[in-house]
């Protein structure tokens, strides 16, 4: 996988487990999977920070999303 593909993933885990976690705080529940969600999308997405050379910026990342979009339906 390359760094672009951890740092999108990263955003998918982020976002799932965001909405895991205030699902889980709204039912009353404590939010376990929304946590280790939250967790392993920083992880993968600061992995793949810290491994681009150069690392990323605000500017770049619609072009990184859409680049993975792109060669998933390719």
């Amino acid at each position: 996988m390359s760094t672009d593909q951890f740092l999108v993933l990263g955003f998918v885990l982020g976002v799932l487990g965001g909405a895991a976690a205030i699902a889980a705080w709204a039912d009353g529940r404590v939010p376990r999977l929304g946590a280790v969600l939250l967790v392993a999308g920083l992880a993968l997405a600061l992995h793949a920070h810290v491994s681009k050379p150069g690392g990323y910026t605000a500017e770049n990342l619609p072009d990184v999303i859409y680049g993975v979009i792109g060669d998933l339906i390719r």
